[in-house]
């Protein structure tokens, strides 16, 4: 077999264009800021039956003493898919609510409770959706050139789409195998997930809005929502996933960050609350 000549210069080019770089640098910046992160999480596809992997798992690392005390356990894990493009990605159609959209199932959340007891938690939906800070859409595009001198084609690339599926795949499959755990009813804890699909693109994210006119205009955003629809287990599902730039990701980070601490307040009061009416109800039987 003929040697391949090369000098370092070239394989860091080369790394850098293939995004295997990008993806070492963001598990660099997690670790630092003290997330647990895995890579290449493998799934199997269910269509192929092929594995597929995923880029990255994170989940910040911490020891809430106030969640001990209480024993509420609240858990956010981001699934992260990674593309070093080189094209624009714009999101565009903007979703429009309406009651029959349902849009909180696509919020990838479940909480496990004590038996007889009920809780629910729609912070992060309410956070994430309903206060305008991340403008919401229901499709994507990016850009290519057939030849040097041809017109720019707008398209759905493959690698884009079927980073998506394996991002939303492993949130369902996650959710499926938490759903299916025994009760915890010995240890009294309360238990909240979140998985929250992430696609981070090296650069270039546009919203695409209309005006009252109809007219179209392309504004820069480091992050955005997309509304993704998709098929798991022959059911139509769908899944609120943020896209974001490396610019962008810092951000998107503290935001999640503070929500948690939200949602773990939102938890403790909730479950406090259960507590004293059930001691209510004790004495009021009693009497």
């Amino acid at each position: 077999m003929e040697k391949i000549n090369f000098d370092e210069k070239e394989i860091i080019e080369a790394l850098e264009r293939s995004g295997y770089l990008f993806e070492s640098e963001i598990s660099k910046l997690l670790i630092e800021q003290k997330y647990f992160v895995e890579t290449n999480k493998v799934i199997k596809d269910s269509y192929t039956g092929k594995s597929r992997e995923i880029d990255l798992v994170a989940e910040f690392f911490d020891h809430d003493p106030k969640s001990r005390k209480n024993k509420c356990f609240n858990r956010v894990k981001f699934v992260v898919e990674m593309k070093n493009i080189s094209a624009p990605l714009v999101l565009l159609t903007e979703f429009q609510n309406s009651e029959y959209a349902q849009d909180w199932e696509a919020i990838k959340e479940i909480m496990t409770m004590q038996r007889d007891e009920e809780f629910f938690s729609n912070i992060y939906w309410h956070r994430f959706t309903l206060e305008n800070k991340f403008s919401i859409f229901t499709q994507y595009c990016s850009f290519q050139r057939k030849n040097r001198n041809d017109q720019l084609m707008a398209l759905h690339p493959d690698n884009i789409y079927s980073g998506l599926s394996k991002i939303c795949q492993y949130c369902e499959e996650e959710l499926s195998r938490i759903n299916n755990l025994p009760n915890y009813d010995d240890d009294e804890y309360l238990r909240n997930y979140l998985f929250l699909p992430v696609l981070l693109i090296s650069d270039d994210l546009y919203e695409l809005k209309h005006s009252e006119d109809n007219s179209p205009s392309l504004s820069k955003s480091e992050c955005s929502l997309l509304l993704y629809n998709y098929h798991y287990e022959d059911r139509p599902k769908m899944a609120y996933i943020f896209v974001v730039t490396k610019a962008g990701l810092q951000n998107l980070l503290d935001f999640v960050k503070t929500v948690k601490l939200e949602v773990l307040e939102d938890m403790i009061m909730q479950k406090r609350t259960a507590a004293h009416n059930k001691e209510l109800c004790l004495k009021t039987n009693k009497n």
